[in-house]
């Protein structure tokens, strides 16, 4: 072979394993890219939900105490609607990770993140329409026996989040 051929033949040697390098290399960074991504979602959504699970469980035993005969504290009302609008906040944030989470998948993983959501609004609505309830005179009644049955299964998807995340990251 002469000299001429040689140099062709190692210029196209050269340039494909630069070409196939850098496809290996921004395969490499996608995937790492999307890695993050899911890594972001699955933690924001689960930080939310945790978040919300412990105020909603807080809030009830806010209220527990509050309604108790011999607890007078104004402030106490005061906490509680505080609380209350955290929560409410925390539950409209959750939403957005359950998108996000939907988006980045899989599927087992984005419909134990929409059952938790579920929940999570089911208790928030619960707690927000019995503090306004008690606000105008009503009664707290046995409504804790619901919040914490949704923070239980608020606990359990977010479980089954975690597990599911842990594969996938």
């Amino acid at each position: 072979m002469d000299q001429g051929w040689a140099a062709v033949l190692g210029a196209l040697v050269g340039a494909l394993a630069t070409g196939g390098g850098t496809f290996l290399t921004a395969r490499s960074a996608e995937r790492l890219h999307k890695r993050q991504a899911r890594r972001e979602a699955y933690t924001g959504f689960l930080r939310d939900l945790n978040s919300l699970r412990l105020g909603a469980i807080g809030v009830r035993a806010l209220l527990d105490a509050l309604t108790d005969p011999a607890n007078d504290d104004p402030a106490a009302t005061t906490l509680i609607d505080e609380r209350v609008e955290e929560i409410m906040s925390l539950e409209n944030s959750l939403k957005n990770h359950v998108v996000a989470v939907s988006l980045e998948g899989p599927k087992r993983l984005a419909m134990n993140a929409q059952m938790a959501a579920l929940y999570a609004t089911r208790m928030t609505v619960t707690l927000a329409e019995r503090w306004a309830t008690y606000q105008e005179g009503g009664v707290w009644d046995a409504t804790p026996q619901v919040i914490q049955e949704c923070a239980d299964k608020l606990h359990h998807h977010a479980a089954e989040v975690e597990d599911e995340a842990r594969k996938h990251l």
